[in-house]
């Protein structure tokens, strides 16, 4: 519910203004107000980036995996949403999977 509450209205505005925007698009100030919509974009991305990334361990699995993932989507142009299914999958396997393994071998008969 709380998520919801969060998401909603920016929803709400979005779903709107995009009703709009098509007749307005030419219109300077809707222009100006759009490119500074565009950088506040921009920085709540890139917080969400660094607090999303201050609990992910620092090791050489999560840096290869995170710079496969961007160079995949920032320069060849692939799907974000792929890459964020692979990395679900790879923390699942790499860090609930892997080490019950290694816990069961390691433990014996």
């Amino acid at each position: 519910m709380a998520t919801a509450a969060l998401v909603f209205p920016a929803w709400l505005v979005i779903v709107v203004v995009s009703g709009f925007y098509l007749q307005f698009r030419e219109n300077t100030w809707v222009a100006a107000a759009l490119a500074g919509i565009r950088v506040a974009a921009i920085v709540l991305i890139a917080r969400a980036f660094i607090r999303m990334g201050q609990g992910v361990p620092r090791n050489a699995a999560n840096a290869i995996a995170g710079a496969l993932a961007f160079v995949s989507v920032a320069l060849l142009g692939l799907n974000a949403l792929w890459f964020v299914v692979g990395g679900l999958l790879f923390g699942v396997l790499w860090y609930g999977v892997r080490p019950r393994l290694a816990a069961r071998v390691g433990a014996g008969p």
